[in-house]
């Protein structure tokens, strides 16, 4: 393998290191939260959360050890020196401690970035020290209170304690019976030995693969490092969950390899022949995980012995040979090297030529994989490659050529109906794999929420609601500053201090929930507080100073008003804080959820509280669309806003003095927008009894568009309007049709809040 392919590899496992280790703080850090409240509340540690923290941790470590990045590795060691001791029971965090854990977690992220631009983590080595200092402060004061403890319950009853010492070999007896090891106390998750058995294959298979390339190439120590670190990885990870068989059999062949790296040499045939050997029976013991048993390694004291007297003769040059079994051993020894055999894949051992061809083994196989790791720009490129096949698929189905045929098409229907069938199953499925549940997101409006709660002196509690939603990969990278922003909003200008909220005959202590849902094609995300509310006068005021408004408002509805909040520069705080009163932060809300087609709702009462809903499509590349005629025109109303349509008679028609016109429609009667007038084209049907009637419905306001003719249902692809059109409220993009011709898309939402307002003005497109 060249230097430049090397080089790639290694980039590539850093970068998946700093993906994982993202994804590890992000669950970390809400922990980090829980766990000072439960402990805080109850002055008790929840074992399960404690233990899932220290996992979270240790796993950082281990990867940092794995790819040699010492600042990581340094810094989250001590951090889980400090957890460790809270999991042990010598001391309860404070909110000081977590305070420190959550620097040490924001440090760790400006390692990642680091190592995410430069492939390293140096140039961080004097601010790692000091927050090495501040944990090593932490766990020395921890160690000297308990061994205080210890010494005045000593001192307290010395007769006590000499009398009832039992003999040193009885007192090691006592502690195995009664304190068993940490590794068993810990709560051993499904999910989490499906996770090891996932990780123990793929670290295998790395040590295999290095090795048979060091077979070829005993120069390379690239590869001896490979599968020195392996190994390194897969012991810890045995050691964590207690399976002392894997651990020890995996440590004695990762000293091997160390010893052969330490000295320098090259490792030669017998020695990679049995390294391998041991590999199957690691994988042996692996596929007793899972089926649900212990791992054992029956004649685990042959092999070891084996790599043991295989380490001694790295010390003697001339007898670099792999010891032949002592006939003269005991016949209990002779079984157990004998069931050894058994646990191999086959009667015979294979050479690594054999190995080459035949490729991987059996029980390789037998480990299923339940998820890969897939770069998000080629998920992109899939999309786009389905959407390219949606446009192609109406192509054919609509081609020109096929109009003015008189002669039945049966079998071409059929397979037009096939591939029609086939290109929806392929779109649900490669927007299935960009789903991604909104946990993550939510989960670190956690560390979000305390913090500011702490800055700002006020009580906090943050309520999560289906964070199981799942929604767009894209989507989710897009709503998490709308989110930041509100919650800001919320604990600064929405929550009271406690004193306040006793005043108002409140709990000391605000709530805000964060909940999300479907609701038809949307994803609707709401934050809601039960603070102060909105404040109508100063918002109009404000307004009114600025010139939004030209009167004092009086005229305009509760809804009116707080969608006056998202215009830049409003803002109702009496005061600039560091996290918000500026104006900016709800306008930027708006900007970001209107550039993917979305809405934002605020409901307000006042001492009640406020809510602000976020109404998201689930996907921002493919919809169902209604393709109508106006004229020579056609445009594209998407389907999830379509209620109904139908052609009026005359008689259920009617005319207002100002030119409006009504259509009476199962007893309602709907103001009609006539599309043509709205963009100025000309049309077929002059009378609305002539035409069709859309009756559009959007956030439960409904609006009637008059065309042409309705030409049929399609799946669109949305593109993007170019920037010299420029902004287009009743528009809110373009598709390819079938016969390549573009297709405006309707923005219902735009004309009905226009007409909602009276205001509709016609556009020229």
């Amino acid at each position: 393998m060249s230097k430049i392919e090397l080089d790639r590899e290694e980039k590539e496992i850093l970068k998946g290191f700093v993906a994982e280790g993202r994804e590890m703080l992000d669950n970390a850090e809400p922990l980090l939260i829980e766990l000072e409240n439960t402990s805080g509340k109850s002055s008790k540690i929840d074992p399960e959360i404690i233990n899932t923290i220290f996992r979270l941790f240790h796993s950082l470590k281990g990867g940092a050890g794995f790819l040699n990045l010492d600042t990581v590795q340094k810094v989250t060691h001590h951090a889980e020196t400090l957890l460790d001791m809270y999991r042990k029971g010598k001391a309860n965090p404070c909110s000081s401690h977590i305070d420190i854990l959550n620097k040490t977690s924001d440090f760790i992220r400006i390692l990642l970035d680091n190592i995410d631009k430069k492939l390293t983590d140096k140039g961080h080595e004097d601010d790692a020290e000091i927050i090495v200092n501040d944990l090593l402060r932490i766990t020395s004061s921890i160690a000297v209170n308990a061994e205080n403890q210890n010494t005045k319950i000593i001192d307290s009853n010395p007769q006590k304690t000499v009398e009832s010492a039992p003999s040193t070999s009885q007192n090691r007896s006592s502690q195995r019976k009664t304190n068993p090891p940490d590794e068993l106390q810990l709560t051993i998750t499904p999910a989490m030995t499906k996770q090891f058995i996932t990780e123990s294959t793929e670290l295998l298979e790395t040590a295999e693969e290095a090795l048979l390339n060091l077979e070829n190439e005993p120069d390379n120590k690239e590869y001896l490092s490979q599968a020195f670190r392996a190994l390194h990885s897969f012991k810890g990870n045995s050691g964590f969950f207690g399976y002392s068989d894997l651990q020890q059999v995996s440590h004695q062949a990762e000293t091997v390899l160390g010893e052969i790296r330490d000295a320098k040499e090259s490792c030669d045939s017998k020695i990679i022949s049995l390294l391998l050997e041991i590999l199957d029976f690691i994988r042996g013991g692996i596929n007793q995980i899972s089926q649900g048993k212990n791992p054992k390694i029956i004649g685990k004291m042959g092999v070891i012995n084996l790599l043991k007297d295989t380490l001694k003769n790295l010390n003697k040059p001339q007898t670099r040979s792999i010891p032949e079994p002592d006939k003269s051993k005991t016949t209990k020894d002779n079984i157990v090297n004998r069931k050894a055999e058994e646990h191999r894949s086959g009667s015979d051992r294979r050479s690594g030529d054999d190995r080459r061809r035949s490729g991987r083994r059996m029980s390789d196989l037998t480990t299923h994989r339940q998820s890969v790791r897939v770069d998000v720009e080629k998920l992109d490129s899939l999309l786009d490659i389905v959407s390219e096949l949606v446009i192609a698929e109406a192509m054919v189905a609509q081609n020109p050529d096929l109009k003015g045929l008189h002669i039945p098409l049966d079998r071409f229907e059929k397979s037009v109906m096939q591939l029609d069938k086939i290109t929806r199953s392929l779109q649900d499925v490669v927007t299935s794999i960009r789903m991604v549940p909104l946990s993550g997101t939510f989960r670190k409006m956690i560390r979000l929420v305390r913090d500011l709660s702490q800055k700002a002196g006020k009580h906090v509690e943050l309520e999560i609601i289906g964070e199981e939603t799942e929604m767009d990969k894209t989507v989710i990278e897009l709503i998490t500053d709308p989110l930041v922003h509100i919650i800001r909003n919320s604990i600064d200008h929405g929550l009271e201090t406690p004193q306040g909220r006793k005043t108002a005959g409140k709990s000391p202590q605000g709530n805000v929930t964060l909940e999300a849902k479907y609701v038809g094609g949307e994803v609707w995300i709401t934050i809601t507080d039960d603070g102060r509310g909105l404040d109508r006068h100063k918002i109009l005021k404000k307004a009114s100073d600025k010139g939004i408004i030209l009167d004092d408002g009086s005229e305009l509805n509760d809804e009116e008003v707080w969608q006056i909040i998202f215009q830049p520069g409003i803002s109702t705080a009496d005061q600039i804080t560091s996290v918000s009163g500026r104006g900016v932060g709800m306008d930027v809300v708006r900007r970001n959820i209107e550039n993917i087609r979305g809405k934002v709702d605020i409901h307000s009462e006042k001492n009640k509280g406020t809510s602000v809903v976020l109404k998201i499509p689930l996907t921002l590349a493919i919809i169902d669309g209604m393709v109508v005629r106006v004229g020579k025109t056609r445009y594209t109303i998407p389907i999830m806003d379509i209620r109904e349509s139908w052609q009026p008679s005359p008689d259920t028609i009617t005319k207002l003095m100002n030119g409006q016109e009504i259509a009476d429609f199962r007893g309602r009667l709907h103001p009609v927008i006539r599309l043509h007038d709205l963009f100025h084209i000309d049309a077929d049907c002059k009378k609305l009894s002539d035409g069709i009637i859309i009756m559009a419905e959007n956030d439960g306001k409904t609006t009637c568009l008059f065309a042409d003719e309705l030409l049929g249902q399609q799946q669109i692809v949305i593109k993007g309007l170019s920037d010299y059109i420029g902004n287009r409220d009743y528009i809110s993009g373009c598709t390819i049709l079938g016969d390549g011709d573009v297709s405006l898309i309707i923005n219902v939402a735009g004309i009905s809040k226009s007409a909602e307002n009276k205001e509709v003005q016609t556009q020229s497109l």
